[in-house]
């Protein structure tokens, strides 16, 4: 591991930036879901 300020808290700060995206892609899928499901649409299962 580099003995570096970027090498110690460069994993958190990418972990703190990219986090919320991806928290907000997920919502963004469920509630698209919820939808689907409301509207009587269901995925077909193989």
């Amino acid at each position: 591991m580099a003995d570096t300020a970027m090498g110690r808290f460069g994993a958190l700060l990418w972990m703190l930036f990219v986090t919320p995206f991806i928290l907000g892609g997920l919502y963004l899928i469920r509630s698209d879901r919820r939808e689907q499901i409301a509207d009587g649409w269901t995925q077909r299962r193989f």
